[in-house]
């Protein structure tokens, strides 16, 4: 049974937009690849599909904070709840995340 708040995986899903855009832009400049842009955009559908349609993801994290710091602090959100309290699928993206973290240089 999923007992999470949605605003943890809406919080996340926040994040995740802004750290899409922040790669489309480091895309654009040479500063990322567009494999990682592609990356975080998938994780970011991913997310959007646990959370619903229809909902605003705009996020108030300030611009310009490093990809990875964005990707850490959408990680972290997901972690505050027990895994099994997500619904399903929330696993891949938690595994998606560490895994894109770890490849993105600090």
């Amino acid at each position: 049974m999923v007992t999470v708040m949605p605003e943890s995986l809406l919080l996340a899903a926040r994040l995740l937009q802004t750290a899409a855009d922040q790669a489309e832009d480091e895309t654009r400049t040479g500063r990322a690849t567009y494999v990682t842009e592609a990356d975080v955009k998938v994780l970011l559908w991913l997310c959007g599909s646990l959370v619903g349609a229809g909902r605003d993801l705009r996020s108030t994290s300030p611009a310009g904070q490093p990809l990875r710091v964005l990707l850490q602090e959408a990680e972290t959100e997901l972690r505050r709840f027990p895994i099994g309290d997500y619904p399903s699928g929330t696993l891949d993206l938690v595994v998606g995340l560490c895994d894109l973290i770890r490849d993105i240089r600090p």
